[in-house]
């Protein structure tokens, strides 16, 4: 017979190979031992002692290995137990005894299934009801024994079924993560084509024409030139920042090479990166080092400062703008504000760049603020704290 063993269990509880029983286990076979053992010596009335004595031990022995072999330990016990009553030769014949039997039988509902559970089921019904009729009161018509083996085996066989619904459960319950990653993984991919069809497409073709305009130009274009430089390289930064994040969005980041992310050492390069494009933009920056900063809030505050140049460029043009960071207790300050006054617009998608901002900060347990100034222009400011383990990209 193929019997079912449970997994999972505690330490305590877990089965010892190559012997197959657990502490547990072991622990009950003893305590049953002694007290089976113990009603047949102490009760002279329960004749003969030595036979009885080693039924006992059949009985209570096998116990150990009710969790890995619960059908065959179930038969054993019942087949001991039914061979007491015919042994007996006293005046009352061993009554503990149907205490492990019934532990035993509900292990076998509990840990059986199919044809072997069946089997198991009809084989200790008969020897139960068997050790029953072999007493000298035993009557066929009694249905105790009956009862006593079906409650003992169906709470065994509940509790298997309540298991299995569990295993049920938590077994669709993975295959649906599976499935929601699985298809998460291709919305991911469709994003990743599309902007790699799309945005890098574009931005190779801007790079690849500001560069072709600069050979023709020559050395003699003087700041024009150069404007065509600083279209180059930031074109190219943003194809290499394209490709870590078309990696990223793949769940392929092995197939990229992966620059450090930016931080507040890189600020004054983009600063200057966004100067040379042609908005008279000012740095003042603290000198204090920013002792305590962290990647996640260095990364933020480049990033913001970025957005915000960005949105400077594109709705108020080249105007006068001042960039300040410093450091204030455990927090980093970012402003940044322009003189101008609105000059385009994004249609139906203004108002993302400052969301992005927004959801940098509060990621990271900071504060937000944006909107015009008195002047006419448009004023950024995030503050960020230190110590934080959140990554924003």
């Amino acid at each position: 017979m193929t019997d079912v063993s449970a997994g999972g269990l505690p330490p305590w509880m877990a089965q010892r190979r190559p012997a197959g029983w657990t502490r547990l286990d072991a622990a009950l076979a003893v305590a049953f031992l002694v007290l089976l053992v113990t009603e047949v010596v102490v009760n002279p009335d329960m004749t003969p002692h030595v036979p009885l004595i080693i039924l006992s031990v059949v009985i209570a022995v096998p116990i150990a290995w009710r969790s890995t072999y619960p059908g065959t330990v179930a038969v054993v016990v019942a087949a001991a137990h039914l061979g007491e009553t015919l042994v007996a030769t006293g005046t009352f014949a061993p009554q503990l005894s149907v205490v492990p039997l019934l532990v035993v039988l509900y292990t076998a509902g509990s840990r059986t299934r199919g044809l072997t559970a069946v089997a198991v089921g009809v084989a200790t019904l008969a020897l139960t009801v068997g050790s029953w009729l072999a007493t000298e009161e035993g009557d066929g018509d009694d249905f105790w024994p009956w009862m006593l083996w079906a409650g003992a085996w169906a709470s065994g066989t509940f509790v298997r079924r309540k298991s299995d619904a569990a295993s049920h459960h938590a077994s669709r319950a993975a295959q649906l993560e599976i499935e929601a990653a699985e298809s998460a993984q291709r919305e991911r991919d469709r994003i990743a084509r599309e902007l790699h069809d799309v945005v890098a497409h574009s931005v190779s073709v801007m790079v690849v024409q500001a560069g072709a305009e600069r050979l023709r130009l020559g050395s003699d274009a003087g700041p024009t030139s150069a404007v065509f430089e600083a279209i180059e390289e930031t074109g190219r930064l943003a194809l290499a920042e394209l490709r870590t994040m078309l990696g990223v969005l793949r769940d392929q980041p092995g197939d990229v090479v992966r620059a450090p992310l930016p931080g507040l050492a890189d600020i004054p390069t983009l600063v200057d990166r966004v100067r040379d494009a042609g908005l008279p933009v000012e740095l003042v920056m603290s000198e204090s080092g920013f002792a305590g900063d962290n990647g996640a809030t260095g990364l933020a505050a480049y990033r913001i400062i970025q957005e915000a140049l960005t949105n400077v460029v594109r709705h108020a043009g080249p105007v006068p703008t001042r960039v300040v960071v410093d450091q204030e207790a455990s927090r980093i300050l970012v402003t940044v504000e322009d003189e101008g006054t609105v000059v385009s617009s994004d249609g139906p998608v203004r108002g993302r760049g400052l969301i992005g901002m927004r959801e940098r900060s509060t990621a990271l347990g900071g504060e937000f603020d944006a909107g015009p100034t008195p002047a006419g222009g448009f004023r950024v400011r995030a503050a960020l704290p230190f110590g934080t383990d959140a990554v924003v990209r």
